[in-house]
Protein backbone atom coordinates (compact mmCIF):
# COMPACT_ATOMS: atom_id res chain seq x y z
CA UNK A 1 0.00 0.00 0.00
CA UNK A 2 1.48 3.23 -1.12
CA UNK A 3 1.84 6.53 0.96
CA UNK A 4 -2.08 7.36 -0.21
CA UNK A 5 -3.62 4.53 0.79
CA UNK A 6 -1.82 4.67 4.48
CA UNK A 7 -3.27 8.53 4.62
CA UNK A 8 -7.63 6.42 5.17
CA UNK A 9 -6.08 4.36 7.28
CA UNK A 10 -4.36 6.71 9.73
CA UNK A 11 -7.96 9.09 9.38
CA UNK A 12 -10.08 6.03 10.04
CA UNK A 13 -8.22 5.05 13.35
CA UNK A 14 -8.05 8.82 14.66
CA UNK A 15 -11.68 9.14 14.09
CA UNK A 16 -12.70 5.70 16.29
CA UNK A 17 -9.90 6.58 18.61
CA UNK A 18 -11.58 10.29 18.84
CA UNK A 19 -15.05 8.49 19.23
CA UNK A 20 -14.53 6.50 21.99
CA UNK A 21 -12.36 8.93 23.95
CA UNK A 22 -15.36 11.17 23.79
CA UNK A 23 -18.44 11.93 26.02
CA UNK A 24 -21.42 10.11 24.26
CA UNK A 25 -24.04 12.31 22.06
CA UNK A 26 -27.34 13.01 22.49
CA UNK A 27 -30.08 14.49 20.57
CA UNK A 28 -31.15 17.86 21.83
CA UNK A 29 -34.61 17.81 23.49
CA UNK A 30 -36.43 19.57 20.42
CA UNK A 31 -34.99 16.98 17.64
CA UNK A 32 -38.52 16.68 16.39
CA UNK A 33 -39.56 20.00 16.53
CA UNK A 34 -39.54 21.82 12.83
CA UNK A 35 -40.72 25.28 11.62
CA UNK A 36 -42.98 24.09 9.13
CA UNK A 37 -45.50 22.27 10.47
CA UNK A 38 -47.99 22.88 8.46
CA UNK A 39 -50.94 20.33 7.25
CA UNK A 40 -52.27 20.69 3.57
CA UNK A 41 -54.91 17.95 2.41
CA UNK A 42 -54.60 16.20 5.17
CA UNK A 43 -50.68 15.55 5.47
CA UNK A 44 -49.10 17.11 8.41
CA UNK A 45 -45.52 18.44 8.12
CA UNK A 46 -46.94 18.48 4.26
CA UNK A 47 -43.54 19.83 2.73
CA UNK A 48 -41.25 17.66 4.46
CA UNK A 49 -43.17 14.52 3.93
CA UNK A 50 -43.72 15.44 0.35
CA UNK A 51 -40.46 16.50 -0.64
CA UNK A 52 -38.94 12.96 0.82
CA UNK A 53 -40.63 11.49 -3.04
CA UNK A 54 -37.08 13.47 -4.38
CA UNK A 55 -35.32 10.75 -3.50
CA UNK A 56 -37.84 8.13 -4.28
CA UNK A 57 -38.03 8.96 -7.77
CA UNK A 58 -33.75 9.49 -8.26
CA UNK A 59 -33.66 5.85 -6.36
CA UNK A 60 -35.82 4.41 -8.71
CA UNK A 61 -33.96 5.95 -11.42
CA UNK A 62 -30.81 5.04 -9.98
CA UNK A 63 -31.76 1.22 -9.92
CA UNK A 64 -32.78 1.23 -13.39
CA UNK A 65 -29.74 2.95 -14.63
CA UNK A 66 -27.29 0.14 -12.48
CA UNK A 67 -30.00 -2.54 -13.31
CA UNK A 68 -28.79 -2.52 -16.96
CA UNK A 69 -25.21 -2.42 -16.23
CA UNK A 70 -23.30 -5.55 -16.10
CA UNK A 71 -22.96 -7.28 -12.38
CA UNK A 72 -19.89 -6.61 -10.34
CA UNK A 73 -18.89 -5.54 -7.12
CA UNK A 74 -19.31 -1.94 -7.36
CA UNK A 75 -22.49 -2.23 -9.12
CA UNK A 76 -23.93 -4.29 -6.31
CA UNK A 77 -22.62 -1.52 -4.07
CA UNK A 78 -24.17 1.36 -5.73
CA UNK A 79 -27.64 -1.00 -6.20
CA UNK A 80 -27.49 -0.76 -2.46
CA UNK A 81 -26.63 3.15 -2.35
CA UNK A 82 -30.09 3.38 -4.59
CA UNK A 83 -31.93 0.59 -2.56
CA UNK A 84 -31.03 3.13 0.81
CA UNK A 85 -32.22 6.32 -0.89
CA UNK A 86 -35.90 4.63 -1.78
CA UNK A 87 -35.53 3.38 2.06
CA UNK A 88 -34.74 6.86 3.01
CA UNK A 89 -37.79 8.08 0.48
CA UNK A 90 -39.87 5.72 2.52
CA UNK A 91 -37.99 6.78 6.20
CA UNK A 92 -38.27 10.22 6.08
CA UNK A 93 -41.95 10.26 4.74
CA UNK A 94 -43.03 8.13 7.47
CA UNK A 95 -41.16 10.14 10.00
CA UNK A 96 -42.18 13.07 9.14
CA UNK A 97 -45.79 12.30 9.12
CA UNK A 98 -45.30 12.08 12.53
CA UNK A 99 -41.87 12.87 14.13
CA UNK A 100 -41.01 10.35 16.92
CA UNK A 101 -37.75 8.22 18.12
CA UNK A 102 -39.23 5.28 16.88
CA UNK A 103 -39.98 6.41 13.16
CA UNK A 104 -36.49 8.43 13.26
CA UNK A 105 -34.52 4.78 13.35
CA UNK A 106 -36.08 4.12 9.93
CA UNK A 107 -35.27 7.89 8.62
CA UNK A 108 -31.47 7.41 9.96
CA UNK A 109 -31.50 3.64 9.16
CA UNK A 110 -31.47 4.55 5.69
CA UNK A 111 -29.11 7.59 5.73
CA UNK A 112 -26.52 6.00 7.56
CA UNK A 113 -26.28 2.78 5.05
CA UNK A 114 -26.65 5.03 2.12
CA UNK A 115 -23.39 7.30 3.04
CA UNK A 116 -21.22 4.09 4.05
CA UNK A 117 -22.62 2.38 0.23
CA UNK A 118 -21.06 5.33 -1.07
CA UNK A 119 -18.29 5.36 0.94
CA UNK A 120 -17.52 2.15 -0.41
CA UNK A 121 -18.96 2.47 -4.16
CA UNK A 122 -15.99 4.91 -4.62
CA UNK A 123 -13.28 3.28 -2.39
CA UNK A 124 -14.14 0.02 -4.83
CA UNK A 125 -13.61 2.28 -7.88
CA UNK A 126 -9.90 2.99 -6.22
CA UNK A 127 -8.58 -0.27 -4.79
CA UNK A 128 -7.93 -4.19 -5.55
CA UNK A 129 -11.35 -6.45 -5.82
CA UNK A 130 -9.70 -8.55 -3.42
CA UNK A 131 -9.87 -5.71 -0.92
CA UNK A 132 -13.19 -4.30 -1.92
CA UNK A 133 -14.73 -7.48 -1.24
CA UNK A 134 -13.85 -7.65 2.10
CA UNK A 135 -13.91 -3.44 2.79
CA UNK A 136 -17.42 -3.06 1.08
CA UNK A 137 -19.23 -4.89 3.50
CA UNK A 138 -17.92 -3.90 6.93
CA UNK A 139 -18.62 -0.46 5.87
CA UNK A 140 -22.23 -1.15 4.70
CA UNK A 141 -22.23 -2.80 8.08
CA UNK A 142 -20.60 -0.42 10.03
CA UNK A 143 -23.05 2.10 9.18
CA UNK A 144 -25.96 0.24 9.91
CA UNK A 145 -24.59 -1.03 13.23
CA UNK A 146 -24.35 2.98 14.30
CA UNK A 147 -28.22 2.75 13.43
CA UNK A 148 -28.96 0.19 15.89
CA UNK A 149 -26.68 1.29 18.72
CA UNK A 150 -28.07 5.26 18.67
CA UNK A 151 -31.90 2.94 19.05
CA UNK A 152 -30.65 1.18 21.90
CA UNK A 153 -28.24 3.62 23.86
CA UNK A 154 -29.45 7.04 22.21
CA UNK A 155 -26.01 7.94 21.60
CA UNK A 156 -25.86 9.75 17.98
CA UNK A 157 -21.63 9.61 18.28
CA UNK A 158 -21.74 6.79 16.13
CA UNK A 159 -24.23 8.06 13.95
CA UNK A 160 -22.08 11.27 13.07
CA UNK A 161 -19.22 9.52 12.71
CA UNK A 162 -20.22 7.36 9.98
CA UNK A 163 -21.58 10.84 8.00
CA UNK A 164 -18.60 13.13 9.00
CA UNK A 165 -16.18 10.67 8.53
CA UNK A 166 -17.84 10.02 4.80
CA UNK A 167 -17.75 13.18 4.20
CA UNK A 168 -14.46 14.02 4.98
CA UNK A 169 -13.31 10.62 3.20
CA UNK A 170 -14.94 10.99 -0.24
CA UNK A 171 -13.44 13.94 -1.39
CA UNK A 172 -9.58 13.21 -0.29
CA UNK A 173 -10.23 9.98 -2.18
CA UNK A 174 -10.75 11.94 -5.31
CA UNK A 175 -7.58 13.93 -4.53
CA UNK A 176 -5.33 11.14 -4.04
CA UNK A 177 -6.84 8.44 -6.39
CA UNK A 178 -8.20 11.06 -9.02
CA UNK A 179 -10.77 9.69 -11.51
CA UNK A 180 -13.33 10.30 -14.08
CA UNK A 181 -16.36 11.99 -13.05
CA UNK A 182 -15.12 13.00 -9.33
CA UNK A 183 -16.92 16.25 -10.00
CA UNK A 184 -19.79 14.07 -8.86
CA UNK A 185 -18.01 13.28 -5.89
CA UNK A 186 -17.68 16.98 -5.16
CA UNK A 187 -20.88 18.01 -6.31
CA UNK A 188 -22.08 15.27 -3.48
CA UNK A 189 -20.05 16.70 -0.59
CA UNK A 190 -20.57 20.33 -1.32
CA UNK A 191 -24.45 20.04 -1.55
CA UNK A 192 -24.31 18.07 1.91
CA UNK A 193 -22.49 20.62 3.62
CA UNK A 194 -25.09 23.32 2.11
CA UNK A 195 -27.99 20.56 3.86
CA UNK A 196 -26.52 20.94 6.74
CA UNK A 197 -25.85 25.01 7.06
CA UNK A 198 -29.43 25.26 6.11
CA UNK A 199 -30.87 22.39 8.27
CA UNK A 200 -29.14 24.59 11.12
CA UNK A 201 -31.28 27.33 10.23
CA UNK A 202 -34.50 26.18 9.75
CA UNK A 203 -36.52 28.79 11.61
CA UNK A 204 -34.74 31.34 10.73
CA UNK A 205 -34.90 30.61 6.73
CA UNK A 206 -38.63 29.84 7.31
CA UNK A 207 -38.80 33.24 8.59
CA UNK A 208 -37.05 35.54 6.33
CA UNK A 209 -38.57 33.34 3.26
CA UNK A 210 -42.21 34.78 4.83
CA UNK A 211 -42.88 31.09 5.70
CA UNK A 212 -42.60 29.96 1.75
CA UNK A 213 -40.04 27.46 2.75
CA UNK A 214 -38.33 26.41 5.66
CA UNK A 215 -34.26 25.09 6.19
CA UNK A 216 -35.34 21.69 6.86
CA UNK A 217 -37.20 21.63 3.50
CA UNK A 218 -34.03 23.20 1.96
CA UNK A 219 -32.13 20.27 3.34
CA UNK A 220 -33.94 17.91 1.54
CA UNK A 221 -33.98 20.04 -1.65
CA UNK A 222 -29.88 20.22 -1.06
CA UNK A 223 -29.57 16.04 -0.10
CA UNK A 224 -31.41 15.28 -3.31
CA UNK A 225 -29.29 16.97 -5.45
CA UNK A 226 -26.44 15.25 -4.23
CA UNK A 227 -28.02 12.34 -4.72
CA UNK A 228 -28.84 13.42 -8.46
CA UNK A 229 -25.11 14.14 -8.97
CA UNK A 230 -24.43 10.14 -7.91
CA UNK A 231 -27.35 9.35 -10.47
CA UNK A 232 -25.50 11.12 -13.03
CA UNK A 233 -22.11 9.11 -12.43
CA UNK A 234 -24.40 6.29 -12.52
CA UNK A 235 -25.41 7.45 -15.86
CA UNK A 236 -21.68 8.01 -17.29
CA UNK A 237 -21.06 4.41 -16.22
CA UNK A 238 -23.99 3.24 -18.18
CA UNK A 239 -22.98 4.98 -21.00
CA UNK A 240 -19.83 3.97 -20.60
CA UNK A 241 -20.69 0.25 -20.51
CA UNK A 242 -23.16 0.52 -23.88
CA UNK A 243 -20.18 1.57 -25.82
Amino acid sequence: MDRKGWIFIVLALFAVIFIFSSSPIYDPINVHVYADNRTFFGIPNFNDVIFSLLFFILGLMGLWKIGHQNKTLQTSIWMIFFLAIVGLALGSGYYHLAPSDERLFWDRLSISTAFMALLAGVLSERISLTVSKKVAPFLILAGISSVFYWGYTRDIRFYLLVQYFSIVALPLLCVCFPKKGDRYIYGVTIFYIVAKVVESYDAQIFNLTHQFISGLTLKQLAAATGVYFIYRKSVMAYNKAKK
